[in-house]
């Protein structure tokens, strides 16, 4: 009779605890943080925190790795004349390159190449970079896509952005007539004037898509100063954007 308790007793707790542990595990797997490429923690399969393995940074002492490629697009400014932009970005964290070199080229629908353009540039650490050549003509067949492409290997160094990223982004407006302009107003929230700025715009419309682009550099940008970069396109006309995307870098010769 005892045994039989016994037995009973035990099986009413291996019911129970298989019951916790089925919850437990449960509630574990929905509230437990998970490894994440933000989350300041190594975890997952970083190598470092926040960088390596999935995560798109890169730990210091990694091999550097190629520039990512985001979007690359022509657009009409005039008949037969096309401006190119291509977004890429460099997601090393502390190497960049002073000689980073692409070619541009645009096809037909046929694929017969129409105008091609060699151009450098360069890539800070950690930071997108819009690619930009105005006056493009490939004679009298429009256009069908664009093609970028750039050298490889590429000489990567240590580098640093460093007070660039104090840039603040204080105004954007848009007009329309007699043309479209942009005027963008800047402060440098540094301690330190820039002698000179790179500033990229990209027009974009409601569904996201880059229409226009542009840009211009700003020299002697004084600490605690404000600044208007303007952006025009005198023989364009086109709507108003749904977003202007602004992007600045530190020139590095």
């Amino acid at each position: 009779m005892r045994l039989w308790v016994l037995k009973r007793r035990l099986a009413g707790f291996l019911v129970l605890l298989g019951m916790f542990i089925i919850i437990g595990g449960s509630l574990a797997y929905i509230f437990w943080p998970r490894p994440s490429c933000v989350d300041g923690v190594q975890n997952g399969d970083e190598k470092g925190v926040d960088c390596g393995g999935s995560c798109s940074k890169q730990c210091l002492g990694e091999i550097p790795v190629s520039p990512k490629r985001l979007w690359q697009r022509f657009f009409q400014v005039r008949p037969g004349v096309y401006d190119v932009g291509a977004m890429i970005e460099n997601v090393n964290l502390f190497v960049g390159t002073k000689v980073f070199r692409y070619t541009v080229k645009l096809y037909s629908e046929e694929n017969v190449l129409l105008a091609e353009r060699q151009g450098t540039t360069f890539l800070l650490p950690n930071q997108k970079a819009l690619i930009f050549e105005p006056n493009m003509v490939p004679g009298p067949r429009a256009p069908a896509r664009v093609d970028f492409s750039f050298e490889e290997p590429i000489t990567w160094t240590r580098m640093d952005a460093g007070d660039a990223q104090k840039i603040e982004v204080i105004s954007r407006r848009f007009e329309s007539d007699p043309h479209p302009i942009v005027r963008v107003k800047l402060r440098n929230k540094s301690t330190s004037r820039e002698s000179e700025l790179e500033i990229s715009l990209v027009l974009e419309s409601k569904d996201g898509n880059a229409f226009a682009v542009a840009r211009t550099t700003l020299e002697d940008f004084v600490a605690g100063s404000e600044r208007e970069a303007v952006f025009s396109w005198p023989t364009s006309q086109f709507q108003e954007p749904a977003s202007m995307q602004v992007l600045y870098r530190r020139v590095v010769r």
